[in-house]
């Protein structure tokens, strides 16, 4: 069937098998047997490098990994390993090796001693996890009798016990490295969530555990349609990975942005009416992967079923007439209820939610067999509708609703939430598509319920309605199928939601309001000078009272929680928290005591005599009174003692530096200096030649005595960090505070990204500033070529908020030219600057 692809040893070639891959993909031929064909064309290519009698000699050759099970994708290293007798006669692997090399192979390989392979499998699960695929490939007969006869029985027999866990925990790291989703916007087809590694974990459990030989054995185990769903899932990993290598033109197993195209169209799938080929490619993604991780999880329990044997009591308890519990399990009675009633579905989750126990395989499977059930009428039933408000309004809001997610059961009873379904969306830093983003954010809400000594816990533990926090978080997304302000779509979107759950003006008030309002208070504490009274003041106004306060601080702390696994960093809690407790102080009427600052300063001074005290209240206020109104909303009494202990050492030395680290591994600088052009452009430039990752810059010029304090957070602190750092940054800068040093930056190469630069200026809605807002792809000196153009053009950054997050640089700048906001020339200037450097 392959025959016409083939090529002779002397002239395959990495090339000429890439193209002839490439072919078998275009002509629609399986996964399994491309990746297997091209495993046997190396074979050919390994066998014509042995030397002539080499089958008489003490070597054997051995494939292993995926060579070793015939799934070799176009750029996968070739595995081989050398078993052989004595270690001091390796002439012959030495002569296979080279002459491999020159073949251009991607060239793996391990010489061992029969001994060897025992020793070395008995101490890594890796090395017996390769093992369970070896090949034999070519060599002695001898040795690959005393492989079968001594190793083979420690790979499948010895330890197995041992050796199941040991791959279970493997499993677990596997999973938490590269994500906990099937749903993940770039996965990495062979190692994430539903890819080809469960697969993978599947057939190496069951060979220990089960003694089944291949993947067709699964068929013994696996019901005739799990395991048709499972072949035709891996079938299409392999044909998906193919492609990748293929457009990748290397081992690459991130399906990224940048590739789905390509990879699509190597598949041959083409647009449909509504969604692009890279769109259709994803859900096909998503729709195999997803059943290649719930049907490999069945099959690893089946395998585990052979350690652990718990003892099975076949009784049934009934719960009323429809449901029953049996093996710990809700079972249903009578599957005409459930024709009757489709509501009782609804009923069967809210049972889920207070019992804790998971449903039968029957019953799961005639819920997804029967969603045609629920329909209109049942949307709109009262009975259904308040089984779904109870199970928000309970303790397993995340796990019932996953469940309902993957039964299909949500999309049909929301059919408006259905539209979200695997749906991508390339938006900056969000890694998940839309509907397990807004699943995610359900569980990092609930999640807070363990963590009540934390503010955050607090809040939620406080709020009483938390089923309007639910529904707000279902639904704050809605509105992002139909594209751009997803916020205002959404926001239009739930109204017929909420007639249908009839609910109370009050709660749909909140609803609506959370939903529109949802990226409100991440905007302002991410973008915004929180600590300028008259942010606090607007955002007040927006908020209205505190209730609705407290609900949209969680709403935002859940959003921005499920958005990646990195995104929600202390940093960013810190300033969200901050937003929060100043708000709340506005609302209440409380405002900053300037004798609160000062009297915590003299309290240091008690030894002194009165006329020394009045002299030091005189020093402090006198710094207090110079720097801008916002300066004292900035800090705490004892930041602002220890910057005038700066102050003072600055009117001594000319510059003066302090540094310290936080416990959340970031690192405070403050800088005291003669303020001057160029003067924070230079400080930028001497971190970013250090490597630093810059979080935020914060500048108080003073008012008529002509120095500056800039604060400055780094955030890779413990990564870069060795004795001796601490001095040298205080000497590096301090020479460049004082005019003795320009910083020279190594200029690296901007990363690729699917998003264009974006510029955007706010000359309007503060008087004070103008507002410049940055987003690009990430590159060492970024920071320093932006602030070096400010500062060229005569501007003084008052704040910074500046973001790096999966290789994308997101940036705010407030900005002033000397007191004032900067002319439109200026800002033209400005703008034309940082598009050069952007693009």
């Amino acid at each position: 069937m392959l025959k016409y692809y083939y090529y002779t040893v002397e002239t395959a070639s990495e090339i000429r098998l890439t193209d002839a891959m490439a072919g078998l993909l275009a002509d629609g031929f399986t996964g399994r047997s491309i990746v297997r064909w091209h495993a046997e064309q190396i074979d050919a290519v390994v066998r014509a490098a042995l030397p002539v009698g080499f089958d008489g000699h003490n070597t054997a050759v051995f494939a292993i990994g995926g060579y070793g099970r015939c799934e070799l994708a176009p750029f996968s290293d070739v595995d081989l390993m050398f078993v052989i007798n004595d270690r001091g006669d390796t002439r012959y692997v030495e002569a296979i090796y080279y002459k491999l090399l020159d073949s251009a192979l991607h060239l793996s390989h391990s010489v061992r001693t029969i001994d060897e392979c025992i020793d070395e499998l008995k101490k890594d699960v890796i090395t017996r996890t390769s093992l369970l695929d070896a090949r034999f490939l070519a060599g002695s007969r001898t040795i690959l009798k005393q492989y079968r006869e001594k190793v083979q029985p420690e790979v499948f027999i010895r330890g197995h016990r041992d050796f199941f866990v040991a791959r279970l925990k493997e499993n677990h790291k596997r999973i938490t490295k590269f994500g906990k989703s099937v749903y993940m916007l770039q996965p990495n087809i062979k190692e994430s969530d539903g890819g080809l590694r469960d697969v993978h974990e599947a057939m190496w459990l069951s060979k220990i555990a089960l003694h089944l030989n291949c993947f067709e054995d699964m068929s013994k185990i696996l019901p005739p349609e799990d395991y048709k769903k499972l072949f035709k899932s891996y079938d299409f990993l392999l044909r998906l990975r193919t492609a990748l290598h293929i457009v990748s033109g290397a081992a690459n197993d991130v399906l990224s942005f940048e590739l789905q195209s390509a990879a699509a169209r190597a598949l041959g799938i083409a647009a449909s009416k509504y969604f692009r080929p890279s769109e259709r490619l994803m859900r096909f993604y998503y729709l195999r992967a997803k059943a290649v991780r719930e049907i490999t999880a069945r099959v690893r329990n089946i395998a585990g079923s052979a350690y652990v044997r718990v003892p099975r009591k076949f009784t049934v308890a009934k719960i009323n007439e429809t449901f029953s519990l049996s093996q710990n399990r809700i079972m249903i009675n009578s599957t005409l209820a459930l024709e009757k009633e489709p509501c009782l579905i609804l009923d069967a989750y809210r049972m889920r939610g207070s019992s804790g126990k998971d449903f039968t395989g029957f019953l799961r499977d005639f819920i997804r067999r029967h969603l045609f059930l629920i329909n209109k009428k049942t949307r709109s039933s009262p009975r259904a509708v308040s089984a779904f408000m109870d199970i928000l309004k309970g303790n397993r809001v995340f796990t019932v609703l996953r469940a309902m997610h993957d039964d299909g059961v949500l999309d049909r009873f929301i059919p408006e939430f259905g539209h979200l379904r695997s749906l991508v969306v390339y938006e900056y830093y969000h890694v998940y598509t839309v509907d397990e983003h807004t699943l995610f954010t359900i569980r990092a809400l609930e999640a807070l319920a363990k963590d009540p000594d934390t503010l955050l816990g607090m809040t939620y533990h406080n709020y009483r309605q938390k089923h309007i926090l639910y529904l707000s978080l279902l639904f704050h997304d809605l509105g992002k199928y139909r594209g751009a302000m997803h916020s205002a779509q959404g926001y239009k979107l739930i109204k017929p939601i909420m007639e249908r759950f009839n609910l109370g003006k009050d709660e749909r008030d909140d609803v609506q309001y959370l939903v529109r309002h949802h990226l409100l208070m991440s905007r302002t504490a991410f973008n915004s000078d929180i600590e300028d009274p008259d942010v606090i003041a607007s955002f007040s106004d927006s908020i209205k009272n505190e209730r609705l306060l407290n609900a949209i601080f969680l709403i935002t702390y859940a959003d921005m929680s499920a958005v990646n696994p990195d995104f929600f960093t202390d940093w960013k809690k810190s300033l969200l928290a901050s937003l929060y407790e100043r708000t709340l102080r506005f609302m209440r009427g409380i405002k900053e005591d300037t004798d609160r600052y000062i009297n915590a300063y003299l309290d240091e001074k008690k030894d002194l005599t009165s006329p020394q005290l009045a002299a030091e209240k005189m020093a402090i206020t006198g710094f207090i009174g110079c720097l801008p109104e916002r300066y004292l909303a900035s800090g705490t009494p004892q930041m602002v003692v220890k910057e005038f202990a700066l102050f003072l050492d600055f009117k001594q030395s000319g510059c003066a530096i302090s540094l310290e680290k936080h416990r959340d591994d970031t690192l405070g600088i403050t800088i005291v200096a003669a303020d001057r052009p160029g003067l924070l452009s230079g400080i930028v430039g001497v971190l970013s030649s250090r490597m630093f990752n810059i979080v935020s810059l914060r500048t108080f010029n003073s008012l008529d005595t002509g120095f500056i304090i800039d604060r400055i957070e780094l955030s890779n602190v413990s990564a870069l960090w060795w004795d001796g750092l601490e001095q040298l940054l205080k000497e590096e800068i301090t020479a460049v505070a004082m005019g003795k040093k320009t910083p020279a930056i190594r200029q690296y190469p901007t990363k690729k990204s699917i998003f264009r630069p974006m510029l955007e200026v706010d000359n309007e809605s503060k008087v004070q500033y103008t507002i410049f807002e940055i987003m690009a792809a990430d590159r060492v000196g970024l920071l320093y070529d932006i602030t070096r153009i400010f500062a060229n053009n005569s501007l003084n950054i008052l704040l910074a908020r500046v973001t790096t997050e999966s290789d994308l640089a997101h940036d705010v700048f407030y900005v002033l030219n000397g007191h004032q906001k900067p002319q439109f020339d200026t800002i033209m200037a400005v703008m034309a600057g940082l598009w050069q450097t952007l693009n």
